[in-house]
């Protein structure tokens, strides 16, 4: 099973839009914003040894409207496994039940002196 990682975001009023609720743009600010908790030591190290670590593709499945007086709790995962890419997985909700959003992020693993793809790091492959 998949280690998880959360992190509540708070919502900012400059998130809003003219509709009052958070814009759609914010929940891929939502979904970085929660990733450096859980792997920023992790891509601290893979950069120190060489390594990059980049977005190919975002794709965000809106379930829910996210107004200003909200709870927002994102949580993530690594998901499916390739040989050079992997899938982060997150779902933003309210903590207690109600799902906002499904982001699904690839990413690949390059040499950053090569500018190559890599096979995906195995500290990436223990945590799915």
């Amino acid at each position: 099973m998949a280690i998880r990682f959360s992190r509540e975001i708070q919502v900012r009023f400059a998130d809003l839009d003219i509709h009052r609720h958070v814009n759609n743009a914010a929940y891929l600010t939502y979904v970085e914003t929660a990733m450096i908790p859980g792997f920023g030591d992790i891509y601290r190290k893979l950069t120190d040894q060489g390594m990059s670590m980049l977005v190919v593709s975002s794709l965000c499945n809106y379930k829910h409207s996210i107004v200003l007086t909200d709870r927002v709790v994102v949580e993530m995962w690594v998901g499916k496994l390739g040989t050079t890419s992997y899938l982060l997985e997150y779902e933003i909700s309210n903590g207690a039940g109600k799902l906002f959003a499904t982001v699904s992020v690839t990413m690949v693993s390059t040499d950053v002196a090569t500018g190559k793809v890599i096979h995906v790091p195995d500290v990436i492959r223990e945590l799915a």
